[in-house]
């Protein structure tokens, strides 16, 4: 169905463009399909949504089903997110970003514009994640294409810890896991535990143990790659 407008200030506007699954729950303030730059574009939300307060969603991307924001989330425009996907409050994600099924971004993370982010993958608080190759270069002859080639491409089943930053230009294959506060600089084989600044290899996800349960293996190398089960968020 298409949304009506909701013209008064104190309720959410939802532009028009914008189509919404069945039981979709759309809280006050936020902006759905707010154009980018004069234009609007299609915006498509999968059943089941919960779009809390404060959100900001820009024209042109298409959402899956069971998506979900915190409060004062903002996407950019042209993003494509899978189903159940979480994104927490204050995060920031950019332009025409990819994002597969069950991906969970936690609170106050940056994702930058064009990065790829694999099927169940789960994204620390804090996570800062760069796409700048060269940062205001007044004399790069394409700086868009740049941005787009530096943007992080993170593979399946990958855990980034809390204030990790992922730079420009890096590849995290699938089911690395970084530790919190790294600053990765380089590419990150798959399966592998990176910690440290710059950071390196320090093992390897499939031999963390646990240290409360016997020294129990919570990433076995099958369980690394698979997407784990999301939930929706709850209110404050």
């Amino acid at each position: 169905m298409r949304a009506p407008i909701l013209k008064h200030t104190k309720q959410s506007i939802i532009h028009p463009g914008v189509t919404m699954g069945k039981d979709c729950v759309v809280e006050e303030f936020c902006v759905i399909g707010k154009p980018d730059a004069g234009r609007s574009e299609r915006t498509a939300i999968g059943a089941g949504a919960r779009i809390r307060s404060g959100t900001v969603l820009y024209a042109g991307s298409h959402f899956g089903n069971g998506f979900s924001t915190g409060d004062g989330a903002k996407i950019g425009p042209c993003c494509r997110f899978g189903d159940n996907i979480v994104i927490g409050s204050n995060s920031v994600v950019g332009r025409e970003c990819v994002f597969g099924d069950g991906v969970v971004v936690h609170s106050l993370a940056e994702i930058a514009e064009y990065t790829r982010i694999g099927r169940g993958s789960w994204i620390g608080p804090g996570v800062i994640m760069a796409n700048s190759i060269h940062p205001k270069a007044t004399a790069c002859p394409d700086r868009d294409a740049c941005r787009k080639r530096g943007a992080p491409r993170i593979g399946k089943g990958v855990r980034i810890g809390a204030n990790a930053t992922i730079n420009a230009l890096v590849t995290i294959g699938e089911g690395a896991v970084i530790a919190a506060g790294a600053v990765v600089a380089r590419d990150v084989p798959a399966g592998a535990k990176m910690a440290g600044n710059p950071a390196k290899v320090i093992g390897m996800a499939a031999n963390i143990r646990c240290r409360f349960n016997k020294g129990a293996k919570p990433y076995t190398k099958k369980e690394a790659h698979r997407p784990h089960r999301t939930h929706r968020m709850k209110a404050d």
